[in-house]
């Protein structure tokens, strides 16, 4: 299935994808989006075993207290103006 996904990617490299299939651990997560290309990793059963499965994308700063960790503010969809 990640093949597929690939050469959705390769086909249509300016269109956004998101590639999803076995993401159970954070090597997971890295090995699919090296292999596809994909724009963004969605994953499913892995995330209820582990809700941190992403959190080693901050890498040291998790672990570091002299660096400050910014987290993206999310806002609501229908926000009106």
């Amino acid at each position: 299935m990640l093949d597929q996904i690939a050469l959705v990617k390769k086909s249509m490299p300016d269109f956004p994808i998101i590639s999803n299939g076995n993401v159970i651990t954070y090597d997971d997560v890295v090995g699919n989006q090296q292999f596809t290309g994909a724009d963004g990793i969605m994953s499913a059963e892995g995330i209820l075993n582990n809700p941190a499965l992403y959190l080693p994308r901050l890498g040291d700063a998790i672990n570091d207290a002299d660096k400050e960790v910014v987290l993206p503010t999310l806002s609501p969809l229908n926000k009106r103006t």
